[in-house]
């Protein structure tokens, strides 16, 4: 969590490259973006938040 903004930052890493998927009050919400971005750029080889049952 970004503690003056209140948010939490949401990152992906894809070919040594960070990318910033962008600021969420949620952080399910971040979760679940994390995911499709994952799946998007890994695809079957993706680790994703829901795969690890970080997510309901």
């Amino acid at each position: 969590m970004v503690p003056k903004l209140q948010k939490y930052l949401v990152q992906i890493q894809v070919n040594k490259a960070a990318g910033k998927l962008g600021y969420f009050v949620d952080k399910i919400e971040g979760a679940k973006a994390y995911d499709v971005a994952a799946i998007k750029h890994f695809g079957e080889f993706a680790k994703n938040n829901r795969q690890l049952g970080l997510l309901p």
